[in-house]
């Protein structure tokens, strides 16, 4: 199974964990905030351009730990940012410091050849920054609730992005990928495998999860 899909189906299972735990899924901001706290990573939300994210958009501090994101004036993008960084947690990248300059919540998926070798002329970086924005999208809207709103409550790509409070194009290509793209079937062992795996066909280390505790609330600055 595609690393890229392995990590869209955990993005799934923590969507899944934070709604069963009480979590609006319609809520994004919500989301990120119940993992973040849950793993004990405080959220810290700055000014655009705030001389703290040194150019980035957002950070990850294992060293504190902390994601750091700047305000963007879209609670859905303020959530993508952080569900970026929380990917980079939550797949391997626990223990490094990391800085997000541009994301993508439209990405479309690309098809794969086979394994690793899934975008031949992507650098290690490029592609598990491809690999974050999809895990980033599918854990505040996963595939499952895009299919379940358009095709049993009847709703529009208009009115799904009113409601989550996204872009049209956001919500629209991830209806394609819920409706066109083949429902993977994926066995336990490859999602308990994924960090593993996914370091050792890109390079990466860290580890999975992090500490719990109650933080996890934004501080406005």
């Amino acid at each position: 199974m595609d690393a890229v899909e392995l990590a869209r189906q955990r993005a799934q299972e923590l969507n899944r964990a934070a709604v069963q735990a009480g979590v609006d899924a319609w809520s994004p901001y919500a989301l990120i905030q119940h993992e973040a706290a849950r793993r004990g990573i405080e959220i810290d939300r700055v000014a655009k351009g705030s001389s703290v994210l040194n150019g980035a958009r957002a950070l990850y501090d294992p060293s504190l730990p902390l994601i750091i994101h700047e305000e963007t004036g879209s609670v859905f993008e303020d959530a993508f940012l952080v569900a970026h960084e929380l990917g980079h947690v939550e797949l391997g990248d626990a223990t490094l410091r990391d800085e997000v300059i541009s994301i993508d919540p439209a990405r479309a998926a690309e098809m794969p050849p086979i394994g690793a070798e899934r975008v031949e002329d992507y650098s290690r970086r490029q592609r598990r920054e491809v690999q974050m924005d999809l895990f980033a999208r599918e854990f505040l809207f996963p595939r499952t609730l895009a299919r379940e709103a358009h095709i049993y409550e009847k709703a529009t790509a208009d009115e799904i992005a009113e409601r989550l409070g996204a872009s049209k194009a956001v919500v629209a290509q991830q209806m394609l990928d819920a409706l066109l793209l083949p429902e993977p079937v994926i066995e336990a062992e490859e999602l308990r495998s994924l960090a593993p795996a996914q370091q050792a066909a890109e390079g990466s280390s860290g580890t999975l999860g992090a500490s719990v505790s109650s933080r996890g609330r934004p501080r406005n600055r």
